[in-house]
């Protein structure tokens, strides 16, 4: 049953019809229903629904190249090297469709690579802001989510 996010919904739908880069941050405590909204958004769309779990950095970057390569049955490529060939490489396949790529729990990334926002900021500023890639970035570590991902893009 889905009750009492058709506003938050309706806002996702809005930001994905635009046909330029989007990204969107969601966050707030455990158990409120994050997950099952953007489950509900992502149906029926193009959408990788990525969610991070408390790893370190290599087995994270492992699962995420999983998921995404997956995603598109690549067959050339086994797993990404870094994150800038795993953030590279999505940015060629959203370059004149709509693409969402949501991140579900996006501070167990951050924590495990203290680079890694610099890193998103760096590929949406010169890269991700030339497609149709609709970024979600999610979390309920409030802090992390007001001071690190926020804070990244003010």
């Amino acid at each position: 049953m889905f009750i009492g996010r058709e506003r938050e919904l309706s806002a996702l739908e809005r930001a994905y019809g635009q046909s330029t880069f989007q990204m969107i941050v969601l966050y707030g405590r455990r158990r409120i229903g994050k997950t099952t909204l953007l489950s509900r958004f992502a149906e029926g769309k193009r959408a990788i629904f990525f969610s991070a779990q408390q790893v370190n950095d290599h087995l994270a970057l492992e699962q995420f190249s999983a998921k995404v390569l997956e995603f598109f049955a690549e067959k050339m490529i086994r797993r990404f090297d870094d994150w800038a060939m795993a953030f590279e490489y999505l940015g060629q396949k959203a370059p004149n469709e709509r693409l969402v790529l949501i991140i579900d729990e996006f501070p167990y990334l951050a924590s495990a690579n203290p680079a890694l926002l610099s890193l998103l900021q760096h590929t949406i500023d010169h890269e991700w802001q030339k497609t149709q890639l609709y970024l979600v970035l999610c979390g309920s570590s409030i802090g992390i989510m007001e001071s690190e991902v926020l804070g990244a893009k003010r």
